[in-house]
């Protein structure tokens, strides 16, 4: 009997990659040119010139392609959120690929995730691969989710999925510069954080955006993130403050079922209690960033951060700076 062929179902994947720049001079240019380099070409490429002062702007217009869209803002807005959804807003593309300005894509990355976008339904609206660590000094190291998952298929991944990896290692899975979006699920999931985040806006929007859509991790590593770049935010914006994807899940424990809301509480405190501690490396460590804290959940946790709220006092002050402490004004749900 005659086999039939099936035919591979074509479709054709329009990208609009979104790259804020804000005076990355020294790396843009490389990661331009990982973009143009791409076996699946985009149907745009966007940059966002948000008020560069050190040459960025004029080295990004003298890139020429006829995929390459300058958009321009006049004050530059922390994180580049603001700068990355006047990308969305304006993007003409049905998936949103995102790049920061220093770091650089593998070839084969959207072709990637193109294939897995051609074979999934339309539940799904998220798409991320693994991703590599560059260190200043040059050494490379793969992150934590897709090297555990290293050889597997493409794995599809529920709202329950998706927190049970982020509680169990610790770290959200998804990497900005390896993520791909659908962009209505973005705009549905009301966009990046601007005007309310300093810096933790990405994971704040991812959360929000797999409460509306399926994703699909790809365990292969397609993406680089250069550690020693100049001007990253996470040098330049201080910790000391509740991260704020707190503030998303606090809603989300009000709005969505039941059977998400210990896992949602468990989220809470563990990225709180995350801050806390590179607020308590750096030094003292003030109530208002474990404000909200759900005790019942997580005591052990709790009775940790309590410790290193403690600590100065017992190291520099003594007990009465302690007892002061405790007489304070605080806010923890039991």
């Amino acid at each position: 009997m005659a086999r039939t062929r099936l035919k591979r179902r074509v479709v054709v994947v329009r990208f609009s990659v979104v790259i804020p720049v804000h005076n990355k001079v020294a790396h843009v240019l490389e990661t331009i040119q990982s973009v143009l380099a791409q076996t699946c070409s985009p149907c745009e490429i966007i940059l966002v010139d948000d008020a560069s002062t050190d040459g960025s702007s004029e080295l990004i217009a003298s890139v020429k392609d006829e995929r390459i869209r300058i958009l321009k803002r006049s004050e530059p807005g922390p994180g580049g959120y603001a700068a990355r959804n006047l990308a969305i807003k304006e993007a003409k593309g049905e998936w949103v690929a995102f790049l920061d300005a220093d770091d650089i894509w593998k070839s084969e990355h959207l072709e990637k995730v193109a294939d897995v976008i051609e074979a999934v339904d339309k539940a799904v609206g998220v798409v991320f691969t693994g991703f590599e660590f560059v260190e200043p000094d040059g050494t490379i190291h793969r992150d934590l989710y897709s090297s555990q998952n290293a050889g597997r298929a493409p794995t599809r991944i529920s709202v329950e999925s998706f927190l049970d990896i982020w509680l169990s290692s610790g770290i959200c899975p998804i990497w900005t510069g390896a993520s791909v979006f659908r962009r209505d699920v973005l705009i549905d999931a009301g966009l990046f954080p601007a005007g309310r985040c300093r810096r933790g806006g990405d994971k704040d929007l991812w959360l929000r955006a797999i409460f509306l859509a399926d994703a699909v991790a790809i365990h292969d590593v397609t993406s680089s993130y250069n550690r020693g770049a100049d001007n990253m935010v996470t040098r330049t914006v201080s910790t000391q403050t509740r991260h704020c994807v707190c503030h998303s899940i606090e809603n989300m424990i009000e709005m969505e079922p039941r059977e998400y809301r210990r896992k949602l509480r468990r989220l809470f405190n563990q990225e709180i209690y995350n801050y806390v501690f590179q607020c308590w490396r750096g030094g003292a460590v003030e109530a208002s960033t474990f404000q909200g804290f759900y005790v019942a959940t997580n005591p052990g946790l709790f009775l940790k951060i309590l410790l290193m709220w403690l600590v100065p006092g017992i190291s520099i002050l003594g007990p009465r700076l302690i007892v002061r402490k405790l007489r304070g004004t605080w806010n923890f749900r039991f």
